[in-house]
This record gives C-alpha cells, structure tokens and sequence, in this order.
C-alpha cells in the first residue's frame, strides 16, 4: 500500500516538474523572439484627436469666407486636484461629467482658457461655416471631403493630414497615463493657408441680399473679368442638404452657370460676323415677326420697328432685323466666331466648377 502511495507521489512530482519546465521553456521562446523583445522595450501611447483644420476660402482682400469662427476645446487628464477647475470651464457640464467618470485623458469644449499645464491642452479648432455666404460658389462638405464648389475643386489642397490638432501621451503597460513622459501636442496651422477667390465679401452680401425666387445675380470687373460677386437663387443650407435634394425648387443648381439660350447678347456675334463679311450697311425692315423654315419668331415690338440700320437694330434690339441678317452670313465663319467669342464651350473657374456658354 506504501508503494503505491510512493509511485503516485513519485508520478505526480515528476508531472509537475515537466509541466514547469514546459512554462519556462516557453518563457524563455517568448523571451528571444526578436518582435515580443521589440515590443518589450517600445512607448506605448494615446493619442487624443481634439479635431481637424481645414483649408481657409477667402475673397479677393483676404477675408475669410470659410473658418470665420473658432471653437476652444480642451484635452484634459482628470485628476482629483484638477477637477473644480476644469468643471469651471466646461461648456457642456452633463457630457464633461461623463468623460470625467471614464478616469481616461478626454477632449471637451470650453468656454474660456486656463494656463496650460501637464494634464491639460487647449486648442482653437476653426468652425468650417458660420453662414450661407457664397454657398453655390464654395460648395459643401459630404463626409468631411468636398462634395460641390471650390471645396471640391481645390479638396487636396484644403484638407491634408497637416490639419491634425492632437496631445499623445505615454502610458504604462496597464494604460496609465505617464505625465512624467511629457506629452506630445500637435498644432495645425492649415487654416493659415487655402485658396483666394475673386469675391469681394462686401459685393457678394449685397448680391445674396436681394428678394428673388428663382434667379442669378453675377457681378464682373469689366476691365479684368474678374467675378466679384455671384448668387443663385433660392440658395440651400448647408447643414441640410437632404431637403435641398428633395426641393422642387431645386436650390442646388447654381444658376450662375447654368446654360441657358443665349439670347440678345448673341446680336453682338451677329453684327460682328457681319462687319467681317462687309455687310455692315444691312437694310431690313422690322414688321413684327421673321419667318424661319415656316416658324415666326416675334419681335418685342408686335407691330415692329419698320425700316431698320444695324445700329437702329442694335440700339431697338430687334429680332427679325438680325434673323434675317444672319441668314446672309457664312455659317461655318458665323459658327467659328462664335465658339472663338467662347459661346457653345466651357469655361473653366476651378477643377471643380465650369461654366457653360
């Protein structure tokens, strides 16, 4: 019976010793291996994002359109000795008490600045939009990329990973905050920089400020071209999007460059190809209405002009007068000065915005 009792224990002692020989032969695998070793001796971190910078939109002065208005917010490490202090800042009291709770460094907004210390950071992150200004012409953002306008034309060169606001700190194996490690902090300054348009801010406001319900206001230097101000209108909100697509008004075409039939300003191309042809003596006379392949087109004048110069056509803008002009011109020259004169193609403002002649 004694024997047996001795074998078991005999048995069992040498169970154990190939079990912990098995463990140390395991540590010692772990021990060597080149990554485990690696990732022994490497900084384990938490990097809090405390949000994005985004290029600046401005007009022709420098204004900004965009990043008018800024946020103050705060990544903090809740402490016991920092608690009342940062409570006495918080913008959102039932959120901060929250975060607070978790024991974990988190970001919150604030309503003014305390001094900068070990376990708190503050940022001034720029509001992308304040206002509708100019909405046609910079666009909207869809999922924090360009979606329409200059903010999809120039995308790659207002947002970039430069726009990254963060603090990183060290941490122990267990996740602890390491305040004694310092803290890395990460300031972007890409809202310095962005795209310059031709707006004036001022001209623009007065041309958005108008009472129209569908419609375009466009305002141009007539020396340079330039654009300095351009409504559409009904304009749409930013912020929703969704019932601008659903809008029978359709208030997300911008009406500014749309095409449309060119209308009178074509009797300038008209008496131009003329001039070319040598033709600039035209006699017609105006009796209300022209006749195209069996189609009348009315004169604005029902009972007409009568007898009619170019330069009493042009100064009465009479439409049969450069009809039946037109039909006396060449139509491959008439076409070519046209599309030189930039009618029938695009003109392009941005990568992302054309407008159509």
């Amino acid at each position: 019976m004694r024997r047996i009792t001795g074998n078991r224990i005999i048995v069992l002692a040498a169970g154990f010793f190939f079990v912990f020989l098995g463990i140390c032969c395991n540590y010692y695998r772990l021990a060597v291996q080149e990554q485990t070793a690696a990732a022994d001796f490497s900084v384990s971190s938490l990097t809090i994002n405390a949000g994005e910078s985004q290029g600046t939109i401005f007009d022709r002065n420098m204004i900004p359109l965009t990043n008018r208005e800024y946020q103050l917010v705060a990544v903090a490490v809740p402490k016991p000795d920092n608690l009342e202090k940062l409570r006495s800042i918080a913008a959102e009291p039932a959120e901060f008490e929250v975060s607070v709770r978790k024991g974990t460094p988190f970001l919150f907004r604030c309503k003014s600045k305390l001094p900068e210390s070990a376990d708190i950071t503050f940022f001034e992150i720029p509001e992308r939009y304040d206002s509708n200004i100019a909405v046609h012409t910079i666009g909207y953002l869809s999922e924090n990329s360009g979606a329409s306008g200059i903010e999809y034309g120039y995308d790659r060169i207002l947002r970039t990973p430069s726009g990254e606001n963060s603090v990183t700190y060290g941490t122990d194996g267990f996740g602890n905050i390491l305040l004694g490690e310092g803290k890395q902090v990460v300031r972007s300054g890409l809202q310095d920089t962005g795209v310059v348009t031709t707006l004036d801010k001022d001209i623009q406001e007065i041309c958005e400020s108008k009472d129209i319900k569908k419609g375009a206001v466009v305002v141009s230097d007539i020396m340079t071209g330039d654009i300095l101000g351009m409504a559409s209108y009904p304009a749409y909100d930013r912020s929703d999007i969704g019932e601008a697509i659903t809008s029978e008004d359709s208030p997300l075409i911008n009406r500014c460059l749309y095409s449309y039939s060119v209308g009178s300003v074509f009797k300038l191309v008209t008496a131009c190809e003329a001039m070319n042809e040598g033709m600039d003596g035209y006699v017609m006379t105006c009796g209300g209405w022209a006749d195209v392949f069996g189609q009348r087109f009315a004169c604005h004048k029902y009972d007409g002009h009568g007898q009619q110069t170019m330069t009493e056509a042009m100064v009465n803008s009479c439409n049969p007068y450069f009809i039946e002009l037109s039909k006396c011109l060449d139509v491959q020259k008439f076409r070519k000065l046209a599309f030189d004169l930039g009618f029938g193609r695009q003109t392009h403002l941005c990568a992302g915005m054309t407008a159509s002649a």
